[in-house]
């Protein structure tokens, strides 16, 4: 199960990297519309990371945690989506949130399928 995951996690932490390494999001020097164009091949990642995840036929705890991990995504891209240049300061914190509990969620799964956990920055 651990392989399967890997395999099927690699294009997400790509694009997760890719985006890390060029953005400007910390910097707060984005419009909306350049945000969503900057995070749109991660969010496509995402996308088919989660649909793997609920294909691959994980069992046990990982299968749960998959599924939590799944929703916890989906939250993060429904907020996303819904972001508008007069939303966008109070929506900010809850993706900083979303974030946070999807990359909980990840390692709770990289933890069932015996993998060390993603480094958070905390």
């Amino acid at each position: 199960e651990a392989a399967k995951y890997l395999a099927i996690v690699a294009p997400f932490n790509a694009a997760n990297n890719a985006l890390l390494s060029t953005s400007k999001v910390a910097t707060h020097e984005l419009t909306v519309a350049q945000f969503k164009a900057d995070c749109a091949p991660l969010l496509a990642a995402a996308g088919k990371l989660d649909t793997a995840l609920l294909r691959i036929g994980l069992t046990g705890r990982a299968a749960v945690d998959a599924r939590t991990l799944v929703a916890s995504n989906t939250a993060f891209i429904v907020v996303f989506h819904a972001l508008t240049p007069q939303n966008i300061q109070a929506e900010l914190p809850v993706l900083a949130q979303d974030n946070a509990v999807s990359t909980a969620d990840g390692n709770h799964l990289r933890e069932d399928l015996g993998l060390h956990p993603v480094h958070t920055g905390a």
